[in-house]
């Protein structure tokens, strides 16, 4: 990106003949934008020089155009997403969603789901018949090698999965946020009408990783002699798995619950459940149902308290490999 570019999660609608609306997918904002300003802002893609775009306008009402883009937030200048003390996101990938990638989309999903459990099942089968533990020298590569594939596949799944079931995919970058490095994808799945739509697009990530962790397998048998890489990397990815279907707010696995229970924002409703004897009487009164987002509620207020232990366990887990 070597130009400003207009923020690629809003949506253009024209009002009439001298205005348009502009809605931001992250925010839920809505802006209104005269006629000239908001068919210029379309064109600013990052890669054209924004006083080249249209020879009617001067460099002075190029400036003026971006100055009140910038002053709405709508303009970014770079593939820095977010910085602050700590975090930091950027942008690898700004997906143009054409009609071929919606089709490789589909497939790829299509396969994780059908592959996923079978690819593991046999990789770990036939790792136990064999057990080769060759290539120790190359273990501290197997292990952050197959953190680093883990991670990028456990997004691209979100996001190939999301483009299947018809969801907006912004971009997709990689992180550090609060110290903790990652990868992350913005898309908006609320025009996803099937609740098994948008519970698949929260378990894709999970199953990349299961069906990572069974090719890593399949491949140490093949190659006997990276064997030891090979599996730290397929246990990482497992752990990975499990991670994310922890209860704990922003995972994988509390996003699926919420959308089996109709809950939203269940660590909120945990706390609420906890201080509150009435909320436990509503719930309680509702049957099963209750009793459920009851004991879900519960145990995602215990695993909040319970993550900074598991961070620190594994920083220390990290730092003792270097000493």
């Amino acid at each position: 990106m070597h130009y400003p570019m207009i923020n690629n999660w809003l949506v253009f609608k024209r009002l009439s003949e001298y205005e348009e609306k502009v809605n931001d997918c992250l925010c839920d904002d809505e802006y209104i934008l005269g006629w000239d300003i908001a068919c210029f802002a379309r064109k600013l893609n990052g890669k054209r020089n924004p006083y080249t775009i249209d020879s009617r306008y001067s460099r002075t009402e190029v400036d003026h155009m971006l100055n009140a883009l910038r002053e709405h937030d709508l303009l970014r200048d770079n593939n820095v997403l977010m910085k602050e003390f700590g975090t930091i996101f950027y942008t690898l990938w700004i997906p143009k969603c054409s009609r071929n990638l919606r089709i490789f989309a589909g497939f790829y999903s299509l396969a994780l789901d059908l592959l996923w459990i079978p690819i593991f099942c046999l990789g770990a089968w036939l790792y136990c018949q064999n057990f080769p533990l060759g290539g120790e020298d190359f273990y501290l590569l197997g292990s952050f090698g197959g953190l680093i594939a883990g991670v990028l596949l456990h997004e691209l799944g979100h996001m190939f999965t999301g483009l299947r079931y018809g969801a907006r995919v912004f971009e997709m970058g990689v992180m550090i946020q609060h110290f903790m490095p990652g990868a992350y994808v913005l898309l908006e799945s609320d025009k996803v009408k099937s609740k098994k739509g948008r519970v698949a697009i929260n378990a894709a990530g999970v199953k990349s990783n299961v069906l990572f962790a069974g090719i890593c397998l399949l491949l140490a048998c093949v190659l006997p002699g990276l064997g030891m890489p090979l599996l730290v990397a397929a246990i990482n990815n497992v752990l990975l798995a499990l991670i994310n279907v922890i209860f704990i707010a922003g995972l994988d696995g509390t996003s699926i619950i919420e959308e089996y229970l109709g809950v939203h924002n269940i660590a909120k409703v945990g706390k609420t459940i906890l201080f509150s004897r009435k909320r436990r009487r509503s719930l309680l009164s509702k049957g099963l149902t209750g009793y459920a987002i009851m004991a879900v509620g519960m145990v995602v207020q215990f695993l909040q308290l319970a993550l900074p232990l598991l961070i620190g366990i594994n920083l220390l887990e990290v730092i003792s490999c270097f000493v």
